[in-house]
């Protein structure tokens, strides 16, 4: 996710995104040949992104990186490969600005509905 640019987008977008997804077996060879260029050169770039962390810095990042994966999880992707699911993040980046505004609500609306059910057990 890191090495596609999808990072720089906060989770509520990320994961509107992921719902808004839907793949037919045409898209899948599409999006294995978007990916692939990025996980052939992933190890280099991960070497270059933790070479002058701190242990402390490199945690923070893992955590970071575990927690935005897991929006995978929750959309439903997770099973895709990593090749089909590294071309879905880079294809992020060719969205019309406009549509992340509606991923954003998406997002922010599945974060809200889980707050709430948190609260109502809370309360029983």
């Amino acid at each position: 996710m890191e090495i596609t640019g999808l990072l720089l987008y906060n989770k509520e977008i990320i994961l509107g995104y992921f719902f808004k997804i839907e793949i037919n077996s045409l898209d899948l060879k599409n999006l294995e040949n978007i990916g692939f260029p990025f996980i052939k050169n992933l190890k280099k770039y991960d070497n270059d992104q933790i070479i002058s962390l701190t242990t402390l810095e490199i945690k923070k990042r893992n955590s970071f990186l575990i927690k935005r994966g897991a929006l995978t999880e929750i959309a439903k992707i997770d099973n895709l490969n990593l090749l089909v699911l590294t071309g879905i993040f880079f294809s992020f980046n060719y969205t019309n600005i406009d549509n992340h505004l509606y991923f954003q609500q998406k997002g922010l609306e599945y974060f809200f509905k889980k707050l709430k059910i948190k609260g109502d057990e809370m309360h029983d």
